[in-house]
């Protein structure tokens, strides 16, 4: 079956991706007015050291929602964090995760298994972090979200709070993540 955006055949989004090949969105087409279409493989693509992202909303200052398709490798994890502002619910595709949580910011750490087919709801404040058992994929729905709100409590690649501009920002074509006129999204410090 062919896209009605570009007329190729359909790419599966579940087959897996290398790390390699971060990239920004590529524009979406206006099909009719207020109806617009991109390709997946067009989406922003961001490669973190424990997997890799892909918004698949389109980026405007103060959007207003963010929607992600991230793969996390089995055994790696995003921080523990929580959000001042940001609400989220991520729902399990595929794989098994293990969702940590504290009730306090400096509670005891807690697990919840999260199977294929478990969503979950995150408020601002709560402290939460995502770890693959096995490789999974997820879809992660936000309030906008542009990687500023995140208060990091732990971190495995010794990152500090906010935004990581390795990963969002645009690099020149001579810059020593090996970007090319912004076109790359690496995140050499694992992002999220």
């Amino acid at each position: 079956m062919a896209s009605p955006a570009t007329g190729a055949p359909f790419t599966s989004i579940s087959e897996p991706e290398d790390d390699s090949g971060a990239h920004e969105a590529r524009p979406s087409r206006e099909v009719v007015p207020g109806v617009r279409v991109i390709e997946f493989a067009d989406t922003k693509k961001v490669v973190k050291l424990w997997g890799q992202e892909r918004w698949l909303h389109e980026e405007e200052p103060d959007g207003p929602y963010g929607f992600k398709f991230i793969r996390i490798k089995a055994g790696h994890r995003t921080s523990l964090q929580y959000h001042e502002h940001k609400r989220e619910s991520y729902f399990i595709l595929e794989g098994e995760a293990v969702m940590h949580y504290r009730a306090t910011r400096d509670g005891e750490n807690l697990r919840l298994p999260m199977p294929a087919g478990t969503l979950a709801h995150v408020d601002p404040g709560a402290v939460h972090r995502v770890e693959g058992v096995t490789d999974i994929v997820l879809v992660e729905v936000s309030t906008y979200d542009d990687g500023s709100d995140n208060v990091r409590l732990e971190d495995d690649y010794g990152r500090g709070d906010g935004r990581i501009a390795d990963e969002h920002d645009e690099h020149d074509e001579h810059d020593e993540h090996g970007g090319h006129g912004g076109h790359d999204a690496h995140d050499a410090h694992g992002g999220r």
